[in-house]
């Protein structure tokens, strides 16, 4: 439900993935829950400092995580994989040519805490890019990859 996505073929061809309703309605949720539950705790001086720490965080969700999760989108093109994320103030596109691509290997990133992170590597003749994947594209690569395969990109997966 975090990461419920739409995939939908645009009239010029272009594949879009895009975030569901129902991840706009789960984080509104989360944030209807927490704030008053946070709020009600802070009144009646329950949990000490935690109470009114957690509402002020929770205006992180309807001010920053809502508003970017709308933002946030893959687009495979004729030429391109671009990848819109990032906060309403500072929006952030990443655009991997298709174009002398010769293929894109997935792979794994551990970082220091044990965590792994899932990442694509773009192999150009003579170069590559990395990109870790945004929480997105990771919980729905398979439409993705189908996408990449139609435009004669091959894409090397671990998982999916």
């Amino acid at each position: 439900m975090f990461s419920a996505a739409t995939a939908s073929t645009l009239p010029n061809g272009d594949f879009l993935l895009q975030s569901a309703p129902e991840r706009y309605v789960v984080w509104i949720a989360v944030f209807l829950v927490v704030a008053p539950i946070a709020f009600f705790l802070w009144r009646r001086d329950i949990g000490g400092k935690y109470p009114p720490g957690a509402f002020i965080v929770s205006f992180f969700i309807p001010l920053f995580v809502v508003p970017g999760i709308a933002m946030e989108s893959i687009r495979v093109t004729s030429d391109a994989l671009v990848l819109k994320t990032g906060y309403w103030f500072a929006p952030n596109q990443k655009r991997f040519p298709l174009h002398g691509l010769e293929r894109i290997d997935e792979g794994t990133n551990v970082r220091v805490n044990g965590h792994e992170d899932l990442l694509w590597t773009f192999r150009y003749a003579g170069s590559s890019r990395r990109l870790n994947l945004p929480d997105l594209l990771e919980s729905n690569r398979p439409p993705v990859v189908e996408a990449l395969r139609r435009k004669g990109v091959r894409v090397a997966t671990e998982k999916a």
